[in-house]
């Protein structure tokens, strides 16, 4: 047996500090990579040692597997975990790292080969005797692929061969349009995974994602570590995910599902920790995929067995045999576990992302919550990768205590500078169906009110409230308790103080009145309401209106964005004169965020209407389609496919039909 030393973490965010944070308690050194937009993140406080991979402006140096090689010869690291994602499913990768004389923590590169291509994948699932569902797979001959598909029975799903998190996939109800979503779906698995092979199989409405824990050894023993449920997602990415799987009835569907598991692995020859998939549907279920690797979830089966998959990994990369608990899984399963993905991301503008930094961040200490957590205050959220920046996972007895403790957790996350989804997260655990049972993997699609409860009236002015008194108050440097009045003002009754804002429910003016005692009179509406300053910092505020306290996180600018319990109200200042700084060309559809252009749809001359896509543009891993905002005609393009714009560059000029 082979003892590891010190592990070359290959990826970024708060999977590192998940590494290191096993790693240190085996007594072993973990090493960090970083690119030149990560040189200040949280992660690389928690590695004894990181080293700079360069420039990401153009291309991710992550992917680099000549660079994290030199990385590790730099360092001393004898060993390489890959985390998930980036080169965590890269059989070259995993070879490479075995040609240079370093252990690999991960299963053989030949393991992830098979599974790493669905088509194959499903073909070696059958031969081991686990259920799988009809499918096409798209060859040379689209025409007769085309032929085939039409065989299968609407409503369709057309898949990328390679990689997962739902990218690339295009859901069709009908045959019509068969030929333009081949060509979105290839567009998408290309440009996410380098492999345009796509297949087709049928779509079932509204089955349960379950998936399997194993581990196997090197001397072939494969264990279980019971079921996960992933069935809340949106754009077919996992939102929630808890453990054991709820609801799966009867109890013998789910031993089916688990042996199924095993099955699979062992016919592999699986070594390490994995993830099979399967969809859950009428007393059924079917093979989906396999992750070979650790999973974004497998913090809730740790919470649920007392096993530190982590731990498990590194020990069978030394060589060692599965721990005695072998076979033993349903009776280590104690309890449930439910977690939650906090995106950077609105949920309300179509799950638009939202790059940025991070001006304040801070999550609750709570008994039974677990958090894994990839940003700070002054992290930058960046365009150029995945939106998760942390996770939620809370543990308890049973699953209604776990899901009232998430909600608990999340409602205290306090956050500004971008949006969350923590609002959709909210409404999702607040909703009667979702507490009161499993549900299936359109839960979201048919209840698309759960982006997050809108801002209500009270809650807009009162953010409004926060956000002048933080611009007019002085700002010490460390936190004060205490009332303050505006920096030159008398301790005299003045003339309110007003301040203008705008926000998507309309125009916003803020009239305060300082008072003697330091309190402040705000005049809302016909009612004169008593406003007195409890707390004040550079970005936060805290401020008591009729009794009652309330905590704001803010980040001047334009917008000022003012973070409350129920997510981010977005202010823009006005000046006195009622103007502002908006510039930009009339009638112009413009970028949401930086990113890259992967298609026009249109062209000069084309007449368009309301909600058609002009544009697509790919950032943060997903395509976000541009549409026109009322009918007109395409006077300009003034970018290119393959151009990367942005924040609000003006993509396409479109003008009112006169004819």
């Amino acid at each position: 047996m082979t003892r590891i030393s010190c592990i070359l973490v290959a990826n970024r965010g708060e999977i590192v500090s998940r590494v290191a944070r096993t790693a240190s308690r085996l007594g072993v050194r973990t090493v960090g990579v970083y690119s030149s937009s990560d040189a200040d993140s949280r992660y690389l406080d928690d590695v004894d040692l990181a080293v700079s991979l360069g420039d990401d402006s153009q291309s991710s140096p992550y992917l680099s597997i000549e660079n994290i090689i030199d990385a590790c010869r730099r360092t001393g690291a004898d060993a390489v975990h890959p985390g998930y994602g980036f080169l965590a499913e890269n059989a070259e990768f995993a070879r490479a790292v075995g040609e240079a004389g370093l252990i690999w923590i991960g299963p053989t590169p030949e393991a992830i080969d098979a599974m790493g291509g669905k088509i194959g994948a499903k073909q070696i699932a059958a031969e081991a005797g686990v259920p799988v569902l009809d499918s096409v797979t798209v060859g040379e001959d689209v025409a007769a692929s085309i032929d085939d598909i039409k065989a299968l029975q609407p409503p369709l799903l057309v898949k990328p061969s390679a990689g997962g998190g739902g990218k690339g996939m295009v859901r069709l109800d009908s045959h019509d349009g068969l030929e333009r979503a081949l060509e979105t779906a290839r567009r998408g698995a290309e440009s996410a995974f380098g492999d345009g092979t796509l297949f087709v199989e049928r779509y079932l409405e509204g089955p349960r994602h379950v998936e399997v824990q194993i581990l196997g050894d090197t001397r072939g023993s494969v264990v279980h570590l019971g079921t996960r449920d992933c069935s809340v997602q949106r754009r077919h990415q996992k939102i929630i995910e808890e453990a054991p799987a709820p609801d799966t009835n009867p109890v013998e569907l789910a031993r089916q599902i688990c042996d199924s598991a095993v099955a699979l692995a062992k016919q592999i020859g699986y070594v390490g920790a994995g993830t099979v998939e399967f969809l859950a549907f009428d007393g059924g279920y079917a093979f989906l995929e396999m992750n070979t690797r650790l999973q974004v979830e497998h913090a809730v089966t740790e919470e649920v067995t007392g096993v530190d998959l982590v731990e498990q990994q590194i020990r069978i990369a030394e060589g060692a045999p599965l721990t005695p608990w072998v076979g033993g899984a349903d009776e280590l399963i104690a309890g449930h576990s439910i977690e939650a993905r906090v995106y950077a991301e609105d949920p309300a503008r179509d799950y638009l992302p939202s790059p940025g930094l991070i001006t304040h961040w801070s999550a609750p200490e709570l008994e039974g919550v677990r958090w894994e957590i990839g940003v700070r205050s002054g992290s930058e959220v960046s365009v150029r990768f995945d939106p998760m920046i942390a996770k939620a996972v809370a543990t308890a007895d049973d699953r209604p205590t776990a899901i009232a403790l998430l909600r608990k957790a999340l409602s205290a996350v306090e956050v500004a500078g971008i949006s969350t989804n923590i609002p959709q997260l909210l409404a999702i655990l607040d909703d009667d169906e979702f507490v009161g049972t499993a549900v299936g993997t359109d839960f979201l699609e048919r209840r698309a009110e759960l982006v997050g409860s809108d801002a209500d009236a009270e809650d807009v002015r009162l953010a409004a409230v926060a956000a002048a008194l933080q611009s007019l108050l002085h700002k010490p440097t460390g936190p004060v308790v205490q009332a303050f009045a505006p920096v030159g003002f008398r301790n005299l009754r003045s003339q309110p103080v007003q301040t203008h804002f705008t926000h998507t429910s309309g125009d916003l003016q803020v009239d305060l009145t300082p008072e003697r005692d330091g309190t402040w009179t705000w005049q809302d509406g016909e009612t004169a309401r008593p406003v007195r300053v409890a707390r004040l910092e550079d970005d936060r505020i805290a401020i008591e209106v009729d009794g009652m306290r309330r905590s704001f996180a803010i980040t001047a600018g334009d917008p000022t964005l003012v973070g409350t319990p129920r997510g981010v109200i977005s202010l823009h200042p006005v000046a006195a004169d009622g103007s502002d700084d908006a510039e930009g060309i009339a009638g112009s559809v413009e970028a949401p965020l930086p990113g890259l252009v992967v298609a026009i749809e249109v062209e000069v001359g084309d007449k368009v209407g309301a909600d058609q896509t002009l544009v697509v543009l790919e950032a943060m891993k997903m395509e976000h389609k541009l549409t026109a905002g009322g009918p007109g005609v395409v006077k300009e393009i003034l970018v290119g496919v393959g151009d990367s714009v942005d924040y609000q560059a003006a993509l396409v000029v479109v003008e009112e039909d006169e004819s």
